[in-house]
């Protein structure tokens, strides 16, 4: 009996009684899509608090939840909400959020923009030769987010290495969504935004990590292997935070697809769609495309976060296992009990998150004193007409030896 209890408060066994009850309800509506969300959320609300208040009457042992009520009605929500409402509506919905969150954290911010990406600072606008970058990509499945998602968690990051007395500001790049702009103009604008830090900016690429979370932990480690590709200097590290770095959906998938649906917020309904929307004529199995596939060999050291209960997971211990045997030095944190990006909703899952996001910045905090003890990277593959450079003296020979320019 205790086992059928719980049976009953699964997400995909909710939903669909949730739904049919407000069929009727929705259909009045113009906009039934985004009216079933609300009425959805209500009713989901009610039958799972309900279920479990009569729980505790129950004469037999009590069934156990995975998560605590509020964790449930919000990933049921935010589940309904990718799988059923238009890219407009999700769009606008990913926007409002920071919007209501901002009532009550306002961050310092600056916008930038060039003629080539835009994004934000977040903050002291002042740079100077002593500043620490993080180059951040949101997540969003490469069609929807925006660089005001996570305010918290970037002024966490700022306050906790200035307390440490390295001066951080977190840039993050708003960069080109699918279907309008496919791949790979995400990653090309990630290049340019690296460009923009490194040669007119002037922060020395081991003073720079470059971070995301989901679509943008995928797009991080993207960027990362086109600059490796390229043969620019590389930055300290990166820090993938549930990164999704195989978008081969059509075929078999991980087993944690299956395992964790009813755990996570996103489907592989959801995530079919938006790699299709972002890949479109691409292969799915392109290195750049899907990155847990590429040689990691040369790549700087990583930070990878990711929730034991999201679908993600167990494409989050190939990468990590793909790194270690290409002798790159790994950092994991893995929740057992958090889903997909956990430590950037500090809103929803409280002390986890704010664990998670402790984690994040005291690694973040050893690899910059780390690589401050380091040598300066080799400049040799600067080039003089993607960075600003100039040489020590007038070169009398091409191979003349480069000098790194600060603003």
């Amino acid at each position: 009996m205790g086992n059928a209890v719980s049976l009953l408060t699964r997400p995909r066994v909710v939903a669909p009684i949730s739904i049919s009850l407000l069929a009727f309800l929705v259909q009045r509506w113009q906009k039934k899509t985004l009216v079933g969300f609300l009425l959805f959320g209500l009713g989901y609300s009610i039958y799972a608090s309900t279920v479990r208040f009569f729980c505790l009457f129950l004469p037999f042992s009590r069934p156990s939840f995975v998560y605590p009520l509020h964790h449930q009605i919000f990933i049921a929500l935010l589940r309904y909400g990718f799988s059923q409402m238009s890219l407009e509506q999700c769009r606008f919905s990913m926007t409002l959020l920071p919007k209501v969150f901002s009532l009550l954290h306002r961050p310092a911010t600056t916008p930038v923009e060039t003629q080539s990406f835009r994004g934000i600072w977040y903050g002291d606008a002042d740079l100077n030769d002593n500043v620490h970058v993080v180059l951040y990509f949101h997540g969003g499945g490469y069609c929807m987010g925006n660089v005001h998602q996570y305010p918290v968690a970037h002024q966490r990051w700022v306050d906790h290495c200035t307390s440490e007395r390295l001066p951080l500001r977190v840039l993050c790049v708003d960069y080109s969504l699918a279907p309008e702009h496919p791949f790979p103009t995400a990653i090309e604008e990630g290049v340019t935004a690296y460009d923009y830090l490194v040669g007119e900016v002037g922060i020395l690429p081991k003073k720079i990590i470059i971070a995301g979370d989901s679509a943008g932990g995928g797009l991080a480690l993207s960027v990362l292997l086109r600059l490796q590709q390229e043969k620019y200097p590389i930055p300290a590290g990166a820090i993938l935070i549930s990164p999704w770095v195989d978008l081969r959906l059509d075929g078999d998938v991980a087993a944690s697809y299956g395992n964790n649906q009813d755990t996570d917020f996103l489907t592989l309904h959801t995530l079919r769609r938006m790699a299709k929307s972002y890949l479109q004529d691409e292969p799915s199995d392109n290195p750049l495309a899907s990155p847990a596939l590429a040689n990691l060999r040369g790549l700087p050291p990583l930070c990878i976060c990711a929730g034991d209960r999201e679908v993600f997971i167990d494409d989050v211990w190939d990468l990590i296992e793909n790194a270690t045997n290409n002798e790159v030095e790994v950092h994991h944190i893995i929740n057992p009990k958090m889903p997909h990006i956990y430590p950037l909703l500090p809103e929803f899952f409280g002390s986890a998150s704010q664990e998670g996001l402790n984690q994040i910045a005291n690694w973040m905090v050893d690899l910059f004193r780390r690589t401050a003890l380091s040598d300066p990277p080799s400049l040799h593959s600067l080039t003089r007409n993607r960075f600003s450079t100039f040489f020590c003296e007038e070169p009398k020979t091409k191979n003349a030896t480069p000098c790194y320019k600060l603003n």
